[in-house]
C-alpha cells in the first residue's frame, strides 16, 4: 500500500493524467474549403465536384496547410479521432474530403482518416430534435452577444462514442454550437466584415486566391497606414487561420491533460473573457505569435515544407517579426 501510495503522488505530480478518446470535429467550407467563382483545373490546391442541377460542377481552393493541418492533429496527447461536420450536401462532402490527399505515402486521403461525416440531413435532425429550445438551441445573445441566431446546429452526440469533456468543434460560424454544447466549440471568426467584401471583391475566394496586396496598396498610396495595416493584420490571419488553430488546439489539449480539466472548461478560459453575466471571444489570442509559430511546427511534422503565408507590400511587412515568423528555423 505505501508503495502504491508512493505511485499516486509521483503520477499526480507528473501530470500524468491520460485523456480518454480526443475527438476533433472540423467544419468544411470557409474552413477547409472555398468555393470558387469559376470552375477551374484541379491541382495541389483546388478541388472539383458536381452539385445538383442547374450549379454543375464547380471548384473549391483549399485552405493553406489544410491536407497537413488533419494529418498533424495526430500530435495532440490522446488518442485522436477526426471527423467533419457541415451543412453541405452529402454527396458534396464525401467527394472532396475524397480528393483531399493528407498522407501521399501511404494514399490516404481525408475520408478515409475520418471517423465519421455528417451533412445536411444530420443537422436538419438536430434542428427538430433541439427545435423547443431557447434560441433554436444555439447561444443565447444575452450571454453571448456576439452570437448569431440561426437554426443550423451542430449535434456532436451523433458521432458514437464521443465524449463532450474531450471533444472539439472548429467551425467559423458560432451559430453552428448547441447550448449545452457552447464551450466545445472552437470559434474561428471571420476576421473582415461584409462591408469589406462588397468594397474590394465580389467574393471573398478572389481575395483568398489573389491575396490582398492590392488593397493594401490601395490604403497605402492613399496615405491610410493604419487602414493598410488593419487589413494586413486581419489578412495573415486569414490566410494562417489553421496554424493558429493548430498551435491553440495543442495548447488546449495539453493544458487539460495537465489539469485534469475538461477541454470545455479550458476553451471557456482560454477563448472567452467574461464580463459580467457576457462572455466575449478573447480576440486577443490572434496577435499572439507564439500560436502560429507553434502551430507552424506542428504542422510541419506532416509536412516539412509547410510555411505561414506572410505580407509585403511596398515597404509594409506584417507582422513586423516576419523573418521570425516565416522563414525556416
Amino acid at each position: 500500500m505505501r508503495l502504491l501510495s508512493v505511485v499516486l503522488t509521483l503520477c499526480i505530480s507528473l501530470s500524468c493524467f491520460a485523456f480518454p478518446r480526443i475527438d476533433v470535429v472540423l467544419d468544411l467550407d470557409e474552413l477547409l474549403f472555398f468555393l470558387m467563382p469559376d470552375l477551374l483545373e484541379e491541382d495541389s490546391t483546388h478541388v472539383n465536384t458536381v452539385l445538383p442541377e442547374p450549379t454543375g460542377e464547380v471548384s473549391y481552393r483549399v485552405a493553406d496547410g489544410a491536407a497537413a493541418f488533419i494529418r498533424s492533429l495526430e500530435f495532440l496527447p490522446g488518442d485522436v479521432r477526426v471527423s467533419f461536420h457541415s451543412t453541405g450536401l452529402a454527396s458534396r462532402n464525401l467527394s472532396i474530403l475524397a480528393k483531399l490527399m493528407v498522407d501521399s505515402l501511404r494514399q490516404l486521403n481525408a475520408l478515409e482518416l475520418a471517423e465519421r461525416v455528417l451533412s445536411r440531413q444530420h443537422v436538419g435532425l438536430t434542428a427538430l430534435r433541439y427545435h423547443a429550445e431557447a434560441h433554436e438551441g444555439g447561444l443565447d445573445p444575452a450571454i453571448f452577444p456576439e452570437a448569431e441566431k440561426g437554426n443550423a446546429k451542430k449535434d456532436l452526440s451523433m458521432i458514437e462514442g464521443l465524449d463532450l469533456s474531450y471533444a472539439i468543434l472548429l467551425d467559423d460560424y458560432n451559430r453552428s454550437a448547441l447550448s449545452h454544447q457552447r464551450f466545445n466549440l472552437f470559434w474561428l471568426p471571420e476576421p473582415f466584415g461584409a462591408e469589406f467584401w462588397e468594397k474590394w471583391s465580389a467574393t471573398k475566394k478572389l481575395v483568398y486566391l489573389e491575396s490582398a496586396d492590392h488593397i493594401i496598396l490601395s490604403h497605402l498610396r492613399a496615405g491610410d497606414k493604419a487602414g493598410a495595416m488593419d487589413v494586413a493584420r486581419k489578412y495573415f490571419y486569414f490566410r494562417n487561420r489553421l496554424a493558429f488553430a493548430r498551435g491553440l488546439l495543442q495548447q488546449i489539449f495539453e493544458k487539460a491533460k495537465q489539469s485534469g480539466a475538461t477541454v470545455p472548461s479550458v476553451i471557456e478560459e482560454m477563448l472567452w473573457t467574461k464580463r459580467g453575466d457576457q462572455y466575449y471571444l478573447n480576440r486577443g489570442l490572434w496577435d499572439d505569435y507564439s500560436i502560429y509559430r507553434l502551430g507552424r511546427s506542428l504542422i510541419r511534422r506532416a509536412d516539412p515544407q509547410f510555411q505561414l503565408y506572410k505580407i509585403e507590400v511596398e515597404g509594409l511587412s506584417y507582422p513586423a517579426c516576419s523573418q521570425e515568423m516565416t522563414d525556416p528555423v
